[in-house]
């Protein structure tokens, strides 16, 4: 079972508005990928289904309550040859609602998801989102690194999100990429690099933590 208290803020409304919600969910996942972050085999699948009954707040004559099914999937998958490594990402989402609008939205924008963006600075109910990357293991074969390999990489990038079901294009996706430098650390995932979009966003990030 699942259930959300809290308040929206917004610069568009008046004071801020209370909402709740509560359901179910399911969620299934398959991972086998040896690195979360810097994989170079493997896969990871994961399916997370909703049902809630939401009590949104009152906007102009929008029904403040109804209930909802987001759905959202995510695919990571990784080969490598030699030092060499490919890896393909995929996730979509949305939210099947009737009435109102849904606070239940997903995130695009950070390192190798709309890597020109900041961390996410886009968000809506429904999602789409792919990449493709390439890895140089320059550690292990240039520098002789083995227990923290460096990689050199680069990815393709695509994705958008949106506000209305009926306005989910795929003329609308926005693309990008990035060049970096990572390793795996006994602390986490370290990173450096570069990302930009086709609609003029630019970042550079250098990031060490852990994935929670």
């Amino acid at each position: 079972m699942t259930g959300e208290w809290g308040y929206l803020e917004n610069a568009a409304f008046f004071g801020d508005l209370d909402y709740s919600s509560y359901g179910g969910y399911f969620k299934f996942a398959y991972d086998d990928l040896d690195s979360i972050n810097f994989p170079t085999s493997g896969n990871r699948f994961t399916v997370d289904l909703y049902y809630r009954r939401d009590e949104s707040p009152q906007i102009s004559s929008i029904e403040p309550s109804d209930t909802s099914v987001q759905l959202e999937a995510e695919w990571r998958g990784a080969l490598s040859v030699n030092n060499h490594a490919f890896v393909g990402m995929a996730s979509v989402a949305t939210v099947d609602k009737d009435a109102g609008f849904s606070v239940h939205v997903s995130e695009l924008g950070g390192f190798l998801n709309l890597s020109g963006y900041h961390k996410n600075a886009l968000v809506g109910p429904h999602k789409v989102f792919g990449a493709f990357v390439y890895q140089y293991d320059l550690g292990r074969d240039v520098l002789g690194m083995t227990d923290y390999p460096l990689y050199l990489g680069a990815s393709l990038e695509a994705g958008n999100v949106w506000t209305l079901r009926q306005s989910v294009s795929l003329d609308d996706l926005i693309y990008g990429g990035s060049v970096y430098f990572g390793t795996d650390t006994s602390v986490g995932p370290a990173a450096l690099g570069f990302g930009w979009t086709d609609d003029g966003e630019r970042s550079v990030f250098l990031f060490l933590g852990k994935n929670w």
